[in-house]
């Protein structure tokens, strides 16, 4: 496996949580930095979700198109055996489809949001969670969280929670509901309203689009767990983080 170099971004703490950014040299992962990427990925999983019984994992669906992953889905619909929800923003105004002033205000050419953050949960016999990143990780589509409960129960708790302040029907519909948080989520203010929803989550992995690249929040620091991984060398500063730095990694025992 070829090396590749990653960059980390160490953001402030925001309450109560550890937040850091895994930034690969572009984003979506380019074909030949592939490799290093899921290995890595790969070793945090183990590292954050030492208990399989515990993670929700996901497919971010409106991120499919990239690397053939729809056409991955359908093809593995009965190993992966998905059960399609909502993500939902906790840090911004209550989901909606797509409004007048939405349409009036779109720039010809560019994409417009999904109408519905449509997920698929994953739930593999033998919860080999890893095997299906293997497939569509680094494209942007991944999520997984680890809770401090069981996971259907996490999930039957909060969907009647999120129902509360969703106003959208066709939404509040859906079955269940999955957190979605970008870097600066954390730090949000309707974020700090809506920490209910976060408070049985232990540790929160997404291929965030909107940061380009992997936001691993945690309940313990970040930088160490990629210092024990790789060897970690300042980088320049990036607005809004408090350390940065960048690595080379071709394995876990390649540091």
């Amino acid at each position: 496996m070829s090396a590749a170099i990653f960059q980390l971004l160490v953001y402030p703490p925001a309450n109560g949580w550890q937040r850091a950014v895994i930034r690969p040299r572009a984003w979506p992962v380019p074909n030949e930095d592939r490799p290093a990427w899921l290995e890595l990925y790969a070793v945090l999983h183990s590292r954050l979700f030492p208990d399989p019984g515990r993670v929700i994992a996901a497919l971010q669906l409106w991120r499919l198109h990239i690397g053939g992953g729809a056409a991955l889905l359908s093809r593995n619909a009965l190993l992966w055996r998905p059960q399609f929800g909502v993500g939902v923003w906790l840090d911004q105004p209550p989901p909606t489809l797509w409004t007048v002033e939405e349409f009036l205000k779109a720039v010809p050419g560019a994409g417009m949001r999904p109408p519905i953050y449509q997920v698929a949960r994953l739930a593999p016999e033998g919860c080999d969670l890893l095997a299906i990143c293997k497939d569509v990780g680094g494209r942007g589509a991944w999520l997984a969280f680890s809770v401090t409960c069981d996971p259907e129960a996490f999930l039957q708790t909060e969907a009647p929670l999120y129902r509360s302040w969703i106003e959208e029907q066709s939404i509040a519909a859906h079955e269940f509901f999955i957190p979605l948080l970008k870097a600066a989520s954390l730090s949000a203010g309707l974020f700090t309203q809506r920490q209910r929803h976060f408070a049985a989550v232990r540790n929160y992995m997404r291929e965030s689009d909107e940061d380009g690249g992997l936001l691993v929040v945690s309940e313990s620091p970040v930088q160490p767990l990629l210092d024990s991984i790789a060897a970690l060398e300042p980088a320049i500063p990036v607005a809004g983080a408090a350390a940065a730095f960048r690595f080379r990694f071709a394995g876990a025992g390649g540091r």
